[in-house]
Formats: structure tokens, sequence, C-alpha cells
């Protein structure tokens, strides 16, 4: 599995929002992570992240608890 992540800046941030409120109710959440790592730091140093995040919003408090490895470059076929 090869995770993709997109982001893209937007020049009218409102007009954006009440789209997506028109096909979905909004809920406004807080995200807090903790990353750990071991005590020489591999984690970092080989781009990975182990972490705890924690999601707070009006539907409650859930806890994700996340690993990421180092990113792949698919091979072209």
């Amino acid at each position: 599995m090869i995770e993709a992540e997109y982001k893209a800046r937007l020049a009218k941030p409102d007009a954006v929002r009440a789209k997506l409120a028109e096909r979905a109710d909004p809920d406004n959440v807080s995200y807090r992570d903790v990353y750990f790592d071991t005590a020489d730091h591999s984690l970092v140093r080989t781009d990975r992240e182990f972490r705890l995040r924690t999601i707070s919003g009006t539907s409650g408090t859930r806890h994700l608890l996340t690993f990421k490895d180092s990113a792949v470059d698919a091979v072209a076929s």
C-alpha cells in the first residue's frame, strides 16, 4: 500500500466551506498528536512515525494509534 496525500491552497475558503456544508453536517474537532520514538531517534531518522492522536469534537472523543512507515516510490512499469 502506498499512501498519497494531496494539499491545495484555497483561494476562497468560505465558498468551499459553504459547498461542503451543503453535503454534510460540519463538526468542529480538535486534534492532539503525541509522537513516540526510540531513545536513539531511529524512527525520525528513517522517516517513520508512531503517534497517539486524540480527536475531540461534538460527537465525543476518540483515540487512534498510528504508525507510518517511510515513503516508498512506486516502480513504474
